[in-house]
């Protein structure tokens, strides 16, 4: 597991301080493991929502400093964002391999995969102390900026 943690560090360009975070982030909701004490029944999807507002709030700002008008900063949100999209880069980075899954299911699907990635941002941000630049550097790492 611990090499499997590494890779996932490689990909996002990001080192963690609390690897229960990664880990946590990396377990779709159903699996088993620890729950490290915190309320881990929902796997990832704690953490997604405090990933997918920070991804949000990088994008918005990104664009913001662009001087981008509220029309395409919103377009651009809400095409990165959308779940078909960081689906598509889970695979393609290959962090969809690190996902830990319910032993009942036999592949990982897109919306677990969507939420493995913004559970990964989640865990980011609270692992470096709500650095943005820190979710900035993982989401330039995924292509996500």
């Amino acid at each position: 597991m611990a090499s499997s943690l590494r890779e996932v560090e490689l990909i996002i360009r990001y080192e963690f301080t609390d690897k229960t975070l990664l880990e946590e982030a990396l377990r779709a909701a159903g699996s088993d493991g620890p729950n490290f004490g915190r309320n881990t029944n929902d796997g990832n999807k704690r953490l997604a929502l405090v990933g997918i507002a920070a991804l949000r709030t990088h994008l918005a700002f990104k664009g913001y400093m662009s001087e981008d008008a509220r029309g395409p900063i919103h377009d651009r949100i809400s095409t990165v964002l959308s779940n078909s999209n960081l689906a598509s880069v889970c695979r393609a980075s290959g962090l969809d391999k690190h996902i830990t899954r319910s032993k009942c299911q036999d592949f990982v699907s897109d919306g677990t995969r969507a939420t493995t990635v913004e559970g990964l941002f989640g865990a980011v941000y609270k692992d470096s102390q709500q650095d943005s630049r820190r979710v900035a550097d993982a989401a330039q790492a995924l292509g996500l900026d």
